[in-house]
């Protein structure tokens, strides 16, 4: 495979990854806000990231079904749910502007 073929084939993975990320991010984004604020203060914390795979988990079952698990847009493990939140945007606690901390306080009331 010679050099052209090479980055043919590299831009064609690029655009299928980043197409399979936008289906999944809107999912990882709604399962996220529905955990509960305190796991919302330190979103990469193991605690919340396995709350978080259960609840994308469970939100997959309940559009999709439990075959779509298995399938290549939905099919996600750990590392790729905290590239997600990175993407999305979300951000510790320490790192969050007032006003997304008092938004977050006020969920806990």
């Amino acid at each position: 495979m010679d050099l052209k073929q090479r980055k043919a084939a590299a831009k064609k993975s690029a655009i299928a990854r980043a197409g399979r990320a936008a289906k999944r991010h809107p999912i990882v984004k709604r399962a996220f806000r529905q955990l509960d604020s305190l796991q919302r203060m330190q979103p990469y914390s193991a605690n919340t990231i396995g709350a978080l795979e259960a609840e994308y988990k469970r939100l997959i079952k309940a559009n999709f079904g439990l075959k779509a698990l298995t399938e290549t847009p939905f099919k996600v493990g750990r590392e790729a749910l905290k590239s997600d939140l990175r993407r999305l945007g979300i951000r510790t606690w320490r790192r969050q502007t007032l006003s997304e901390q008092k938004a977050l306080l006020a969920d806990t009331k």
